[in-house]
């Protein structure tokens, strides 16, 4: 995605985030385990697949979303799902 800077860091570690450094989101591989961190604490996903109702999902403690395609309203979903 645009503005989005992602590299292998490790066989088994990427990092991605936004090329501004708003946001680092990593695989870290430890002793033979995976942790998904972001801003280097770990982060556990609590989300939906779906473009609709991100209210209810974030009064539900949700914090992730996951989409299926990329296309022209994408940046407009992401911007919603940050709010």
């Amino acid at each position: 995605m645009p503005g989005c800077a992602a590299h292998r860091t490790s066989p088994l570690a990427y990092t991605l985030g936004p090329s501004s450094g708003e946001s680092k989101v990593a695989i870290e591989v430890s002793k033979g385990r995976a942790q998904l961190t972001r801003n280097g604490e770990p982060y556990f996903i609590l989300g939906a697949g779906g473009k609709d109702h991100l209210d209810l999902l974030a009064d539900a403690g949700g914090n992730s979303i996951r989409t299926w395609s990329v296309g022209s309203d994408t940046k407009r979903l992401l911007d919603a799902a940050h709010k």
